[in-house]
């Protein structure tokens, strides 16, 4: 599994536009009345969409969250270093969350993180039972599953599909297996999920529950419908704390 799934940066009340991959035409943003809550999701764009067709292709707007109506578990914030670490980078989150601290170049050998296939879920657990946490790895799981786990304090990490390409372009998520990417589910509200997401930094990713379920699959030895790795540490680190530097 590998890939990166791209969530564009936001503030309340206004959009940021950035350029990623080709070079490519500003987003049109007057369709948007002003006060307009939106961001873009997109992806990495391939030269033959490049222009002002990525509008069209790529972006779609998306009611702007609430915040006060969601718990977040404090999951820190990491960002993988080539475009197939996502697994490492994801295990990584969650290993810190937990309060150990593993660089992701080391967990990515010791996953047998491949540049084609990314990493498999099954070393994912054993990795994580190596270092000395409990680690379970289950299919068919519902979003009702996702938050019991969210409610013990537990984030979940989910693969799911990450952009759609190519002959994928007009195919509905059910049907796209072949952009895999590891995110850590850290919350939810009635209307959305809530990543960590190794693909972004300084921003929390989120998709609709409907979404999320559409894509919520993948494929490494086999495919992998709803499947979701539950590692479990003694307790959560505490806030950070203030040394005096001598």
């Amino acid at each position: 599994m590998r890939g990166i799934i791209g969530i564009r940066e936001f503030r309340e009340g206004d959009v940021i536009v950035e350029q990623i991959g080709a070079s490519l035409s500003p987003a049109s943003l007057s369709q948007f009345g002003s006060g307009t809550r939106t961001i873009f999701r997109r992806t990495s764009i391939p030269p033959e969409s490049a222009g002002d067709s990525w509008e069209r292709t790529y972006s779609r707007p998306i009611a702007f969250p609430k915040l006060r109506d969601m718990h977040l578990l404090p999951v820190p914030d990491t960002r993988q270093t080539t475009d197939y670490t996502c697994g490492p980078s994801a295990l990584q989150a969650v290993l810190m969350y937990w309060g150990k601290e593993h660089l992701e170049p080391d967990l990515a050998e010791m996953l047998h993180t491949d540049p084609l296939q990314g990493t498999n879920p099954k070393d994912m657990v054993r990795v994580s039972r190596e270092l000395g946490f409990e680690a379970d790895l289950k299919e068919n799981l519902t979003i009702e599953d996702l938050e019991a786990s969210i409610a013990q304090g537990v984030p979940v990490i989910v693969a799911a599909q990450a952009w759609r390409e190519g002959a994928d372009l007009d195919k509905p998520w059910l049907e796209v297996w072949d952009s895999g990417h590891y995110m850590v589910v850290i919350g939810t509200d009635a209307k959305n999920v809530y990543f960590e997401d190794p693909s972004i930094f300084g921003s929390r990713g989120y998709l609709s529950r409907e979404e999320f379920l559409e894509r919520w699959h993948d494929q490494d030895d086999r495919k992998y419908y709803h499947s979701g790795i539950f590692v479990r540490g003694a307790a959560p680190a505490p806030p950070p704390s203030f040394i005096y530097i001598e």
